[in-house]
């Protein structure tokens, strides 16, 4: 096929809406597209689908993403069923086309071509094959939210100048309304502090949800209309933080309806819908109605068993399982307590009486509070935080309105002078004090990762029960990693802690167990080998036991630190800590005193939480023993990491540079260390306008971000002429500018700039002898890219120079493209990374607005090349095109 006759294909292509011409700029993997995959097939299975036009939406975006895996006989095939509920379906005929078109089926793909030119009055067709776009955007995940949510506006809107059958308009309100309700609960989570800023979406969800509830055209869609905005309502009422300016802009609907009200109203319009029996059955249990729970979910699986029914029966049938255990384990316990108190059966101040197998156990948990709603997934996870201090007595004006979700044993570091936010010297580059350990925000907590849990016994009948409903749950949905822990649970309970830390094991091994889940899979693992070192009598296999717990709980916090690097809002206690802390306490009584090994746990203990003030305690200690091996470079760096953690950068690069004054040439992890506290150390010195230190860290910040060797082979430092060179064509040279103006007046850096104007009519046989010399000479080559940097041949004569010097071993200058818009990168580019802006007004508007996010944003993309990291390798080995 010519290049011309392939033009007039896509041009002719254009007016029908696809999924091979989504915008997925912001990246989908192999797994993820498989994720997808596998959770369509599962509802399908199980809860189903009851709507031709649902079922067709699935089909056809199954039969683009089976192509995208390049299975392409299932690709067909869900093609071919997708033509058969409606040979008129614009989506499916346009992806037919292309499918055909990449499989150089030319002539078959002009027919199908034909077909669609049939349809092209029929503007209904085309606006539904829109909406499936945005059903594909929904389904790909968060990343691609506002994507759905813009599109599904633009199909509903359409209603208003097109006829449209009513059963895809409610379809697409719901979907809408979904999807603004999670982005919701995404922020309650993720973005605490501009939570207000959401309360629109709230808003608009409710307008959208209720619409359907009230005016649907089927039961079905009336009832899960009111189920979602019974879920909304339950999910507003529990967040205690949200302002009372705020309560005020909510629908009445949300603020003054009761969520079991909603629920109610679901079940009486549709009582027959497993969608709305799941939901409501879930809700009853979250308010411990938990007949009303069991009788609901019992009636979803009569009617059709999902893995979805039978998992949270069982965690209803759990929770009153433990209820009972609870009370005989307690006696008169109960009432002796309040009504709120009575709910948390959970929770005990000592081991019960006479139960052997717990005794043991209770130095483990007996300074630390346990998650009160530990047995249920839904209340377990979030601690609401309110105004008021550890001992009940309201918060003064300026002080910390959230504390640990875990108390910790060593209660000196929750004193009074860590109840305040961490304050810094704007003089001396420090802070004054060691920033209070929870930050001002909610905490998400850990996924029911209880550190103690009710025995069981295998001759119950009930636990028999919830067995059998795990275990269908699991053949329902192979990928239910959320009940595989929970039957691990279960096994512990029965103390079968052999079988429950296989399985713990196995999730933790399952690419389907997210990130939270496989830190609890690694506590409860852990806590399962204490327990059998505890059982144990050999000194020899109790001490292994005991040896590989510790070093799985280390790897929990480690684990849960990296969650809380990318999560804001969360922090990395969980059980692990406190069990951590008291087996290195233990360790220390056997051992009579601390060793540099304890010393050595204990810092690494609270430097994974956050605790930095107290790592560096432990940190000089060992650094003061008189050991000749106690100072060594680790202590030193460990020390500057710390100092830097806590946004001390006077004392943290001082320690980093006593490490390069006293070692020959860095190891290379070492110089990732000292270029991220470099630039975090610049960025704060321009937030101070401490523009002398700026200016120095900046420089140091950009000699550890090229491939340069810090130090020549003679000790030497090495001094390149330039930190910078930046290359433009003639159209970009004007932001290549812009950013010289930048690097040179607010970062202190030494920047050369090519003139386009000099040089745009001379020829290339060696009179860029200069140029060569200077990109040489630089640290760090930012080329700009745009729409004419391929036609431009100086600008092609330059990258070719660039890549050469930097290929270079005895130069290994940094290379990063800049790509002003969406336009191809050059090959021989696009190995080196490349940042991307949206155009070049949004370029020009983040070096206006945000210059320091967007310095940090360039600098770190640079160093992908000098330290790539282990997520861009993957998304780049795992990426799929079509």
């Amino acid at each position: 096929m010519t290049q011309a006759g392939e033009k007039t294909f896509k041009n002719s292509m254009k007016p029908y809406p696809s999924h091979f011409v989504l915008d997925l700029k912001l990246g989908s993997t192999k797994d993820h597209i498989k994720n997808m995959v596998r959770t369509l097939n599962d509802t399908m299975i199980t809860t189903g689908f009851y709507l031709d036009a649902e079922l067709t939406r699935v089909y056809n975006f199954l039969s683009y993403a089976h192509w995208r895996l390049k299975e392409f006989p299932k690709a067909y095939e869900y093609l071919e069923k997708a033509l058969s509920k409606r040979e008129d379906d614009v989506m499916a005929l346009s992806n037919q086309a292309w499918m055909l078109w990449k499989d150089n089926k030319f002539s078959d793909a002009w027919r199908v071509l034909e077909k669609l030119n049939k349809l092209k009055d029929r503007k209904d067709l085309i606006i539904i094959a829109v909406s499936e776009q945005a059903f594909a955007y929904y389904i790909l995940g968060p990343r691609f939210y506002n994507k759905s949510i813009d599109t599904f506006k633009e199909v509903i809107k359409a209603d208003s100048l097109i006829e449209i059958d009513k059963t895809h308009i409610y379809l697409w309100k719901f979907g809408l309304g979904l999807i603004l309700k999670r982005q919701f609960n995404m922020a309650k989570a993720f973005s605490f502090d501009k939570l207000s800023n959401y309360v629109e979406s709230i808003n608009e969800a409710v307008d959208v949800l209720n619409d359907v509830a009230n005016n649907a055209n089927t039961a079905r869609c009336q009832a899960q209309g009111w189920v979602v905005l019974g879920e909304i309502a339950y999910s507003v009422h529990r967040l205690e933080t949200l302002s009372s300016e705020d309560r005020s802009r909510l629908p009445k609907i949300i603020s003054e309806s009761k969520p079991d009200e909603l629920f109610a109203k679901a079940i009486s319009i549709c009582d027959d819908d497993v969608y709305v029996l799941e939901r409501c059955g879930k809700q009853a249990r979250y308010s411990k109605d938990y007949s009303k729970s069991i009788e609901l979910l019992r009636r979803s699986i009569e009617i059709k068993g999902t893995s979805f029914s039978h998992h949270h029966l069982a965690i209803t049938l759990k929770s009153v399982l433990n209820t009972e255990i609870g009370k005989s384990l307690r006696g008169g316990w109960q009432s002796s307590r309040s009504a709120d108190s009575q709910r948390y059966f959970q929770r005990y101040d000592r081991p019960p009486i006479n139960d052997k197998q717990y005794q043991s156990q209770y130095l483990y948990r007996r300074e630390t509070r346990q998650n009160r709603n530990d047995d249920d997934r839904g209340r377990g996870n979030i601690r609401i935080v309110t105004g008021r201090g550890r001992r009940g007595k309201p918060l003064l004006p300026g002080q910390c309105k959230s504390f640990p979700v875990t108390t910790s044993v060593n209660q000196e570091t929750l004193s009074q002078k860590t109840n305040y936010p961490g304050g810094q010297d704007k003089k001396k580059d420090q802070v004054l004090h060691e920033p209070i350990e929870t930050r001002q925000y909610k905490v998400l907590k850990f996924m029911k990762a209880p550190k103690r849990v009710l025995p069981y016994h295998d001759e119950d009948k009930r636990v028999e029960e919830i067995f059998y409903h795990l275990d269908k749950a699991i053949e329902y949905s192979p990928s239910n990693c959320s009940a595989m822990y929970d039957k691990g649970l279960v096994l512990r309970s029965l103390r079968r802690l052999e079988q429950a830390a296989d399985l713990f094991g196995e999730i933790r091994k399952n690419k389907e167990c997210s990130k939270l889940l496989a830190v609890s899979c690694t506590e409860q693992l852990a806590l399962c080998k204490l327990e059998l070192a505890e059982m144990e009598s050999k000194p020899e296999i109790r001490e292994t036991l005991w040896n590989d717990a510790k070093e799985l709980l280390f790897s929990a916090i480690e684990k849960a630190a990296d969650i809380a690097t990318q999560v804001t809002h969360f922090h990395p206690r969980g059980t692990a800590f406190p069990s951590v802390r008291e087996m290195l306490v233990r360790d220390v009584k056997r051992q009579g005193s601390h060793t540099k090994s304890t010393l050595k746990d204990f810092a690494k203990l609270y430097e994974l939480v956050g605790e930095y003030g107290q790592a560096l305690s432990f940190y000089t200690e060992i650094w003061g023993m008189k050991e000749d091996d106690a100072k060594d470079t680790d202590i030193i760096l460990k020390m500057a990491q710390n100092y830097v953690k806590r946004k001390d950068f006077r004392d943290g690069l001082l320690f980093l540079d006593l490490i390069e004054a006293s070692c020959t040439r860095l190891a290379d992890e070492n110089r990732k260390v000292y270029f991220e506290a470099y630039l975090e150390g610049a960025l704060s010195a321009l937030t101070l306008r401490d523009d002398k230190a700026a200016r120095s860290r900046f420089r140091r910040t950009v000699r550890f971000c090229s491939k340069r060797n810090l130090l020549s082979d003679d000790g030497e430092e090495e001094d390149c002429t330039y930190d910078i060179h930046i290359m433009t064509s003639p159209s970009s040279e004007k932001y290549g500018f812009r950013l010289y103006k930048l690097l040179t007046e607010t970062c202190g850096l030494k920047v050369s700039l090519n003139d386009n104007q000099t040089t745009e009519n001379l020829k290339y046989d060696g009179i860029f002898d200069g140029i060569d010399d200077i990109m040489k000479q630089s640290r760090l080559i930012i080329i700009f890219l745009d729409n004419t940097s391929q036609k431009h041949a100086q600008l092609r004569y330059f990258i070719n120079m660039a890549v050469e010097t930097n290929v270079d071993e005895n130069f290994g200058t940094g290379l990063i493209s800049i790509s002003l818009v969406d336009t191809d990168v050059p090959r021989n580019v696009s190995q080196f990374p490349v940042f991307r802006q949206q155009s070049e007004l949004n370029f020009l508007k983040k070096i206006e607005d945000e210059p320091h996010q967007w310095l940090k944003n360039v600098f770190c993309k640079a160093a992908e090349q000098t330290f790539p990291s282990e997520m861009t390798k993957n998304e780049t080995d795992d990426s799929c095109s079509d």
